[in-house]
């Protein structure tokens, strides 16, 4: 479902930034590498940090511990995750705001 609605939105996908939160020990972090191909074929900047919850944190939180200490090791990983992905939406929001500039001026003078 994931795939076909990227693949049904190409254009608006075009240049934008995207990060990855998996879910699962091996599966997730195989879905994250599965879908940066995907978005790299969309013309989409995938930011490195990726961030995988593994069950063993839903099972200490399902188990009682507290959510907050649980899930503290991954905290600097979701830290540089938004880090990256807030560094890229803004230049690539710059970016598409002088393309889209460059075209505007180019019709005014044809």
């Amino acid at each position: 479902m994931l795939k076909n609605t990227l693949d049904s939105f190409f254009v608006e996908w075009n240049r934008k930034p995207v990060a990855f939160l998996g879910y699962g020990n091996a599966g997730g972090a195989r879905a994250i590498e599965q879908l940066r191909q995907v978005v790299d074929e969309l013309d989409m900047a995938s930011v490195r940090p990726t961030v995988n919850v593994l069950g063993k944190y839903l099972m200490d939180v399902r188990g009682g511990a507290p959510v907050d200490e649980v899930f503290a090791p991954l905290e600097p990983r979701l830290d540089a995750l938004l880090a990256d992905l807030h560094w890229w939406a803004t230049a690539l929001g710059a970016a598409r705001r002088a393309d889209a500039e460059a075209t505007d001026t180019s019709d005014e003078t044809e």
